[in-house]
């Protein structure tokens, strides 16, 4: 297995954002009879082993979803083999490059003057890619800084592509003496060495699993159906119509919406929370072995029940054992005072799939996905199904007006410890469902566990909008 590095070397203290590619303004290089780029493919064709391109499960996923992958790297360092690797893996994918810009029959001719509009080029065809809802698109550059991503970090949240950040596991990507040998640009040393002290360490708003748009709407509309049900029970009916200050049932069902850290109404489950890098201990997550193999591969999440409070309504999800090397979730914000009063959110549950101020995204978009949402095989009732590391693992499905997303994990903590307090789980009441069983832990705190546990596909990656 190839060396790897996901966060690179340091930042450096600034840079301009001019690109400096070649000492000429102009490089003629032939593609097809260039010898240094061939024995750089069957350098880097060894370090391939990315789950995008090697795990069944992942590749059977992301066919059947949108997936944007950012490719970082300095020219001679192996991602465009890494690029072109998606490119023949994926039938349904296009590769978006400032380089095919300067090709002309078949002949790479890098023109500084004319950069711009090769950057201009490549993110019009980025665009075009998405918005036919391509599953897979590559963004193939060299992406040294955060600045020059940000553009296809905020088509993504628009469009809807979950982001994958990709670099060379190659053992020479910051060597610029060994790039010097294997890139078409024919950069040379010092401009390498230039490039290698701007490389920015990129680190996402949060890491997590995340949904496709498909299982999104549906889980949503799963969730819909089962808070309808448990507003039939009579005690539940006059709980949540004495915190809501609503009677009407239509009016209960649209209590809870989407907050914004669900743009287009995508969902996910969050492992670390990050903020960029500023949170402390997030570049050392962002460092770990089993987080760097696992960004891009595609992994199950096991949904046991709901969980339904005055301020969120979410999804529990029972982390199995490879996930819960991933979870870094325990401590990500302090404890908030629980309101005495919420009010309801003006908008009507269609408009939970997009946000006030958000663009809105094609509704029918999600017909480009294959949904992965399945109900496992009926089991004993567990009212203490997790515990431990994980146990705030949640999908937030809608909040209360005013009510951030990280409050649906701080709820389920509290559900959780009443759970294991003898005097609460034990004695609450109890009342059986058709799908499941409804508890009241007090204080407004109900849990529905499912006497048929959800299973949903998902993606392992990081949420990268940070402007």
């Amino acid at each position: 297995m190839g060396q790897k590095n996901s966060v690179g070397q340091p930042k450096s203290s600034g840079g301009s954002p001019n690109h400096v590619v070649n000492n000429t303004s102009t490089n003629v290089t032939p593609v097809g009879e260039n010898r240094q780029h061939q024995d750089l493919e069957a350098d880097s064709h060894q370090y391939l082993d990315y789950p995008f391109l090697c795990d069944e499960t992942t590749l059977n996923y992301l066919s059947g979803s949108k997936t944007m992958f950012i490719m970082r790297g300095l020219p001679g360092s192996g991602k465009s083999c890494i690029a072109h690797a998606i490119h023949t893996t994926y039938k349904n994918s296009v590769i978006c490059s400032e380089d095919d810009y300067f090709i002309c029959n078949e002949i790479y001719e890098f023109n500084q003057d004319k950069l711009h509009e090769a950057h201009i080029s490549c993110k019009d065809k980025a665009k075009k890619a998405c918005e036919d809802n391509i599953n897979v698109v590559i963004i193939d550059n060299t992406n040294i800084r955060q600045w020059e991503m940000e553009y296809y970090f905020d088509l993504a949240k628009e469009t809807c592509y979950c982001v994958v950040l990709v670099e060379p596991h190659t053992p020479w990507k910051f060597s610029p003496e060994l790039l010097v040998g294997k890139n078409k640009r024919n950069v040379g040393v010092e401009l390498l060495a230039a490039k290698i002290a701007q490389w920015e360490v990129v680190v996402p708003l949060y890491f997590g699993w995340y949904l496709n748009e498909a299982d999104s709407h549906i889980l949503s509309l799963v969730g819909l159906a089962h808070l309808e049900e448990c507003l039939q029970v009579p005690a539940f009916l006059e709980d949540f119509k004495d915190f809501s200050k609503l009677t009407d049932i239509s009016k209960l069902l649209r209590y809870y919406t989407l907050p914004k850290s669900c743009p287009g109404g995508m969902l996910h489950c969050t492992a670390k929370f990050c903020l960029g890098g500023k949170v402390p201990g997030s570049l050392e997550y962002a460092s770990k072995e089993e987080v760097v193999d696992s960004c891009g591969r595609s992994y199950p999440l096991l949904i046991v029940g709901l969980l339904m409070t005055p301020r969120t309504f979410g999804a529990r999800v029972k982390l199995e054992k490879e996930q819960l090397t991933l979870w870094g979730g325990e401590n990500e914000s302090a404890k908030k005072p629980r309101p005495q009063n919420v009010n309801i959110h003006g908008s009507s549950y269609k408009d939970i799939q997009n946000n006030p101020g958000e663009k809105i995204v094609k509704k029918d978009s999600f017909i480009y996905c294959t949904a992965s949402l399945a109900s496992s095989s009926q089991f004993e009732p567990s009212f203490h199904p997790t515990s431990g590391t994980g146990s705030k693992a949640h999908v937030t499905l809608g909040c209360a007006e005013g009510v951030e997303a990280v409050t649906t994990g701080l709820d389920l903590e509290e559900i959780v410890a009443c759970e294991s307090e003898p005097d609460i789980g034990g004695s609450c009441l109890t009342y059986t469902l058709r799908r499941g069983w409804l508890r009241n832990y007090g204080e407004s705190r109900w849990m529905l566990y499912f006497k048929q546990q959800l299973t949903v596909g998902t993606l392992f990656t990081g949420y990268y909008p940070l402007s």
